[in-house]
């Protein structure tokens, strides 16, 4: 009986050290899977950091371009600001001229409406004197028959 345990002692350490080994193979399997997914990884880390690089030196030159035009804009603004300086009187001069000219324009406005009113008026006026000269016509005429009737 002894040698019947000895013999399920070392089969069962058998298949204890088979499957120890086949679980050791099977986890030497995932890592070199996992070491393979993180050399690709590392790949494409590697690659957009590159791609970033040189996106960056891209991104580098362009604002060089946009510091240079930014300094030619503000030398184009100090010479406005200082032809607008020099010009100032004049600008000023013309800012109340136009101030003028609006209110002109409302007196002008103004006159035309009040014109338009006498307009109207005088048109009344004028159709009524037209009225009374027809009727004087046709009263003269009238007159003038009554004379040839009446000598």
């Amino acid at each position: 009986m002894k040698a019947h345990t000895q013999t399920i002692i070392n089969v069962s350490l058998a298949i204890a050290v088979t499957l120890l080994i086949y679980q050791n193979n099977q986890l030497k399997d995932n890592v070199e899977t996992l070491k393979g997914y993180a050399q690709l990884d590392t790949d494409k880390t590697w690659d957009r950091m590159d791609e970033m690089e040189a996106n960056n030196d891209s991104f580098n030159e362009l604002l060089k371009e946009i510091k240079s035009l930014v300094a030619q804009n503000s030398t184009y603004i100090e010479g406005l600001s200082l032809i607008v300086e020099e010009h100032r009187e004049d600008i000023n001069l013309n800012r109340s001229n136009i101030d003028i000219a609006f209110d002109n324009f409302d007196v002008s406005a103004d006159t035309v409406k009040q014109i338009d009113e006498w307009t109207d008026t005088t048109a009344k006026s004028v159709n009524a004197l037209n009225k009374n000269v027809k009727i004087n016509a046709d009263r003269i005429d009238k007159i003038v028959e009554y004379l040839q009737k009446y000598p």
